[in-house]
């Protein structure tokens, strides 16, 4: 029985895990990713296959080429997208804010910060 839980749970994990690949840093799926993985795959059996085939029903070496670039462009750009979204989250995070945002921002209990009264004439 310990075993079949076991397995039960890899396999959940599994699940879990191949889920999350074609998803970016913030949970929401990318077609970046799933393009790349797909064109990744596509090759794997492309070339699989043609190491037990003639030569004569190979691909032209221009397809394998683009198929490769493609895969290699939409995972790096995948990449990318994951660092530069970490520097805004940085940058926004040490944004001061400036006095006329925070002058407009007024609590229901507290003063007026430009006329210092409680219902605000300004």
């Amino acid at each position: 029985m310990k075993l079949f839980e076991n397995i039960k749970k890899w396999f959940e994990d599994l699940k879990k895990w191949s889920g999350g690949l074609f998803k970016d840093e913030k949970g929401v799926p990318s077609s970046k990713r799933l393009v790349g993985v797909m064109c990744a795959a596509t090759l794997c059996v492309t070339m699989y296959h043609n190491s037990f085939s003639t030569v004569d029903i190979a691909p032209a070496q221009y397809l394998v080429d683009a198929v490769a670039l493609l895969a290699f462009a939409t995972l790096g750009l995948s990449s990318v997208d994951k660092f530069t979204a970490a520097k805004k989250d940085i940058n926004q995070a040490t944004t001061p804010v400036k006095k006329e945002e925070a002058a407009e921002v007024v609590s229901v209990d507290s003063t007026c910060p430009n006329c210092g009264q409680e219902p605000c004439e300004c």
